[in-house]
Protein backbone atom coordinates (compact mmCIF):
# COMPACT_ATOMS: atom_id res chain seq x y z
CA UNK A 1 0.00 0.00 0.00
CA UNK A 2 2.90 2.16 1.08
CA UNK A 3 5.14 1.65 -2.59
CA UNK A 4 1.34 2.35 -4.25
CA UNK A 5 1.16 5.57 -2.37
CA UNK A 6 4.48 6.53 -3.44
CA UNK A 7 4.38 5.87 -7.13
CA UNK A 8 0.58 6.63 -7.79
CA UNK A 9 -0.04 9.66 -5.67
CA UNK A 10 2.76 11.69 -7.42
CA UNK A 11 1.78 10.36 -10.83
CA UNK A 12 -1.88 11.24 -11.00
CA UNK A 13 -0.31 14.79 -9.39
CA UNK A 14 2.14 14.95 -12.79
CA UNK A 15 -0.86 14.14 -14.88
CA UNK A 16 -3.50 16.27 -13.41
CA UNK A 17 -0.75 19.11 -13.42
CA UNK A 18 -0.72 18.84 -16.95
CA UNK A 19 -3.82 18.88 -17.67
CA UNK A 20 -4.21 22.20 -15.30
CA UNK A 21 -1.16 23.64 -18.24
CA UNK A 22 -3.04 22.35 -20.87
CA UNK A 23 -5.91 24.08 -19.74
CA UNK A 24 -4.64 27.31 -18.92
CA UNK A 25 -3.20 27.38 -22.50
CA UNK A 26 -6.99 26.84 -23.51
CA UNK A 27 -8.20 30.02 -21.25
CA UNK A 28 -5.48 31.94 -22.70
CA UNK A 29 -6.33 30.86 -26.48
CA UNK A 30 -9.91 31.96 -25.86
CA UNK A 31 -8.62 34.81 -23.75
CA UNK A 32 -11.00 33.66 -21.09
CA UNK A 33 -14.10 33.92 -22.78
CA UNK A 34 -14.66 30.53 -23.16
CA UNK A 35 -16.92 29.17 -20.02
CA UNK A 36 -15.83 25.58 -20.80
CA UNK A 37 -12.23 26.04 -20.42
CA UNK A 38 -12.50 28.42 -17.68
CA UNK A 39 -14.45 25.43 -15.62
CA UNK A 40 -12.18 23.38 -16.63
CA UNK A 41 -9.29 24.90 -15.05
CA UNK A 42 -11.15 25.43 -11.47
CA UNK A 43 -12.10 21.05 -11.43
CA UNK A 44 -8.51 20.67 -11.97
CA UNK A 45 -6.93 23.51 -9.68
CA UNK A 46 -9.30 21.56 -7.09
CA UNK A 47 -8.04 18.41 -7.71
CA UNK A 48 -4.67 19.94 -7.43
CA UNK A 49 -5.43 21.31 -4.06
CA UNK A 50 -7.42 18.18 -2.50
CA UNK A 51 -4.60 15.73 -3.74
CA UNK A 52 -1.77 18.23 -1.84
CA UNK A 53 -3.97 17.37 1.14
CA UNK A 54 -4.17 14.06 0.32
CA UNK A 55 -0.56 13.46 -0.35
CA UNK A 56 0.67 15.86 3.40
CA UNK A 57 -1.61 13.70 5.79
CA UNK A 58 -4.52 15.04 8.20
CA UNK A 59 -2.58 17.33 10.46
CA UNK A 60 -3.58 17.65 14.06
CA UNK A 61 -4.13 21.31 14.30
CA UNK A 62 -5.17 23.57 10.91
CA UNK A 63 -5.05 27.21 11.30
CA UNK A 64 -8.67 27.26 11.93
CA UNK A 65 -8.68 24.64 14.95
CA UNK A 66 -7.81 25.95 18.21
CA UNK A 67 -5.16 24.88 20.05
CA UNK A 68 -5.79 21.78 22.80
CA UNK A 69 -4.95 22.27 26.24
CA UNK A 70 -3.16 19.96 28.50
CA UNK A 71 -2.40 17.46 25.36
CA UNK A 72 -0.36 15.22 27.15
CA UNK A 73 1.96 12.84 24.57
CA UNK A 74 3.96 9.61 25.84
CA UNK A 75 7.62 8.70 24.99
CA UNK A 76 6.84 5.58 24.33
CA UNK A 77 3.50 5.20 23.25
CA UNK A 78 2.12 2.64 20.65
CA UNK A 79 0.03 4.94 18.35
CA UNK A 80 -1.41 1.79 16.53
CA UNK A 81 -3.75 0.21 19.45
CA UNK A 82 -2.79 3.10 21.72
CA UNK A 83 -0.55 1.71 24.60
CA UNK A 84 1.95 1.61 26.20
CA UNK A 85 4.31 -1.47 27.31
CA UNK A 86 6.18 -1.84 30.27
CA UNK A 87 8.18 -5.20 31.15
CA UNK A 88 8.19 -4.80 35.17
CA UNK A 89 10.59 -4.34 37.10
CA UNK A 90 13.16 -3.31 34.60
CA UNK A 91 11.00 -0.76 32.55
CA UNK A 92 9.00 0.60 35.34
CA UNK A 93 9.84 4.84 34.01
CA UNK A 94 7.13 5.89 32.13
CA UNK A 95 8.19 9.87 30.56
CA UNK A 96 6.28 12.28 28.17
CA UNK A 97 5.16 15.85 27.43
CA UNK A 98 2.53 18.28 27.97
CA UNK A 99 2.05 20.88 25.29
CA UNK A 100 0.33 23.92 26.46
CA UNK A 101 0.11 23.25 29.93
CA UNK A 102 -2.45 25.18 31.88
CA UNK A 103 -2.49 23.76 35.31
CA UNK A 104 0.16 23.24 37.98
CA UNK A 105 -0.32 19.76 38.80
CA UNK A 106 -1.34 16.57 36.88
CA UNK A 107 -1.61 13.21 38.32
CA UNK A 108 -2.13 9.81 36.66
CA UNK A 109 -4.36 6.46 37.74
CA UNK A 110 -3.76 3.03 36.89
CA UNK A 111 -7.13 1.03 36.67
CA UNK A 112 -7.45 -2.99 35.82
CA UNK A 113 -10.34 -3.45 34.06
CA UNK A 114 -13.35 -3.37 36.51
CA UNK A 115 -12.19 0.32 37.63
CA UNK A 116 -10.18 -0.66 40.87
CA UNK A 117 -7.49 1.59 41.16
CA UNK A 118 -3.81 -0.20 41.29
CA UNK A 119 -1.67 2.87 41.62
CA UNK A 120 -2.45 6.66 41.28
CA UNK A 121 -0.10 9.71 41.49
CA UNK A 122 1.18 12.79 40.54
CA UNK A 123 3.43 13.55 37.36
CA UNK A 124 6.75 14.98 37.92
CA UNK A 125 7.90 17.69 35.82
CA UNK A 126 11.10 17.80 34.71
CA UNK A 127 12.22 21.32 35.72
CA UNK A 128 10.11 21.11 38.46
CA UNK A 129 7.10 22.85 37.67
CA UNK A 130 4.44 22.49 35.13
CA UNK A 131 4.96 26.91 33.91
CA UNK A 132 5.63 26.08 30.58
CA UNK A 133 3.93 26.10 27.19
CA UNK A 134 5.86 22.38 26.77
CA UNK A 135 6.97 20.25 29.76
CA UNK A 136 8.71 16.87 30.35
CA UNK A 137 7.49 14.61 33.01
CA UNK A 138 8.17 11.81 34.03
CA UNK A 139 6.24 8.99 36.09
CA UNK A 140 7.72 5.76 38.10
CA UNK A 141 5.39 2.39 37.82
CA UNK A 142 4.65 0.47 41.10
CA UNK A 143 7.29 -2.99 40.13
CA UNK A 144 4.76 -4.78 41.96
CA UNK A 145 1.82 -4.38 39.34
CA UNK A 146 1.00 -7.54 38.35
CA UNK A 147 1.06 -8.83 34.65
CA UNK A 148 -2.17 -8.13 32.55
CA UNK A 149 -4.01 -5.18 30.88
CA UNK A 150 -4.64 -1.80 32.84
CA UNK A 151 -6.50 1.47 31.80
CA UNK A 152 -4.04 4.69 32.51
CA UNK A 153 -6.04 7.76 32.78
CA UNK A 154 -4.08 10.92 33.13
CA UNK A 155 -5.86 14.59 34.91
CA UNK A 156 -5.09 17.89 36.43
CA UNK A 157 -5.52 17.87 39.69
CA UNK A 158 -6.41 21.63 41.43
CA UNK A 159 -3.88 22.60 44.12
CA UNK A 160 -5.76 24.31 46.55
CA UNK A 161 -8.74 21.32 46.78
CA UNK A 162 -6.60 18.87 45.56
CA UNK A 163 -10.00 17.01 43.52
CA UNK A 164 -8.76 15.83 40.17
CA UNK A 165 -10.40 17.41 36.78
CA UNK A 166 -11.58 15.57 34.04
CA UNK A 167 -9.82 12.78 32.08
CA UNK A 168 -7.11 13.96 29.88
CA UNK A 169 -6.06 11.24 28.18
CA UNK A 170 -6.65 7.45 28.54
CA UNK A 171 -4.34 4.75 27.81
CA UNK A 172 -3.74 1.28 27.76
CA UNK A 173 -1.35 -0.40 30.14
CA UNK A 174 0.52 -3.49 29.38
CA UNK A 175 2.58 -4.92 31.97
CA UNK A 176 4.50 -7.74 31.50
Amino acid sequence: MKELKKIGLPLVFAIVALGFCITCIGVWVYKGKSAKWVARKMKLGAAIIALTGVSTGCPVISCYDIEPTDYILIDSLNYEDYSITADLPADSMITGHIKNCLHNKYGFEILTIDSSVVQEGSLQPEDGNFNDYNEKFSLKLDPSIENGNYVMDFFTIDPDTEKTGPILTQIKLNVK
